[in-house]
């Protein structure tokens, strides 16, 4: 609805679904990558081929389903080894602050 009222039409709108699953399924390695203290180039290149084996290629990028998958899979162990690790502290209470003041 929101591509649409720019002029958009449904093509376009799920191009930008696509890109949005992708950018957050890279950026999910990245941060699993991270977490485990992988330099940032290497990070970077273990990224681009967790994106770009040819499975994803070939089967993954057709289902947006699989790609909101692939995200959720690297990112929630990501999320959770970085809290673990006490490096999402300061996140999490400006939450837990931000939830707070609105009861």
């Amino acid at each position: 609805m929101g591509v649409h009222a720019l002029g958009g039409d449904p093509g376009l709108a799920q191009r930008i679904w696509y890109t949005i699953l992708f950018v957050f399924a890279g950026l999910s390695a990245l941060a699993l990558m991270a977490a485990f203290g992988i330099k940032p180039l290497n990070a970077a290149v273990g990224s681009a081929i967790y994106l770009l084996n040819p499975f994803v290629t070939s089967v993954v990028i057709t289902y947006p389903n699989y790609m909101a998958a692939m995200g959720l899979l690297a990112g929630i162990p990501a999320i959770l080894m970085f809290v673990g690790r006490g490096s999402l502290s300061v996140f999490l209470d400006i939450r837990f602050s931000i939830l707070r003041l609105s009861e």
